[in-house]
C-alpha cells in the first residue's frame, strides 16, 4: 500500500511576499494543489486551490477549481487515444463578475516529447512543446497570443538534474529572467533560491524558501 504524498513550498522574497504552495496527493485516485500569494499591501493577497479525481485506471481527469475573489472552476480532460487527450474548462470570477471558457489539445509525440494548444473566449492562444532529453535533463518552450491587445510573448525553458541540485530556468521575449536553484539538503527537505529580472520594467527579484516533503 503506497502512503500519502505531500509537498510544501515556501519562498520569500526582498520585498516581503511570501510565496507559498502545497501539494498532496491523499489517495492514488486525488490529488491536491494549494498556491497562496500574501503580502503586507492591502487586499493583495491571494490564495487558489485546487483538487483533481483521476484513478490510475482510467483515461480522464476532473478538477475543481476556487480561490480568492470568487473564484470557481471545472475542468474535464479526456484522453482520445493513447498519445491524444482533449478538454474544456470552465471558469468564473464572482469579484469582477466574469466567466471564461477554455479548450485545450494536447499530443506526445514520442517518448520524451509532448505538444500542447490551448483558447480561451477572452482571445487567448497558447502553444507549447516539451522535450525530456534524459532523465537529468529537460526542455519546453511556449508561444502566447492575447488578442485583447495583440501582445504575443515567446518563452524557453529548462530543467537540468544532479545529484543533490536541481537547476531551473526561463528567458522571455519581453525580457524578463528566470532562474532557481533548489539544494537538497535532507530527505524530503531541500533550500530554494530564486531569482526574477525584468528588463522591460527594470525591476529585479530574489527570494529563498524551503520545500518540505517527497
Amino acid at each position: 500500500k503506497n502512503a500519502p504524498l505531500s509537498i510544501m513550498m515556501g519562498r520569500v522574497g526582498a520585498g516581503g511576499r511570501m510565496i507559498a504552495r502545497y501539494i498532496a496527493q491523499p489517495t492514488p485516485d486525488w490529488l491536491v494543489r494549494v498556491n497562496a500569494q500574501l503580502t503586507n499591501e492591502p487586499h493583495q493577497s491571494t490564495v487558489q486551490g485546487d483538487a483533481t479525481y483521476s484513478p490510475p485506471t482510467s483515461d480522464f481527469a476532473l478538477t475543481l477549481k476556487g480561490g480568492s475573489g470568487g473564484m470557481a472552476g471545472v475542468g474535464y480532460m479526456q484522453s482520445i487515444t493513447g498519445a491524444l487527450a482533449m478538454g474544456g474548462e470552465l471558469q468564473y470570477v464572482g469579484a469582477r463578475r466574469m466567466s471564461v471558457l477554455s479548450a485545450c489539445l494536447r499530443h506526445r509525440h514520442s517518448k520524451g516529447h509532448e505538444t500542447g494548444v490551448s483558447v480561451s473566449s477572452m482571445g487567448q492562444l497558447s502553444a507549447s512543446y516539451v522535450h525530456q532529453a534524459n532523465q537529468r535533463c529537460l526542455f519546453a518552450s511556449e508561444f502566447l497570443f492575447n488578442k485583447q491587445n495583440y501582445e504575443s510573448i515567446f518563452r524557453s525553458a529548462y530543467e537540468y538534474k544532479l545529484t543533490r541540485n536541481t537547476i531551473k530556468g526561463s528567458v522571455a521575449s519581453n525580457g524578463q529572467i528566470q532562474a532557481t536553484l533548489e539544494r537538497e539538503i535532507g530527505p524530503g527537505l531541500a533550500f530554494v533560491l530564486s531569482g526574477e529580472m525584468d528588463h522591460k520594467k527594470e525591476e529585479y527579484r530574489f527570494g529563498y524558501g524551503l520545500r518540505i516533503g517527497q
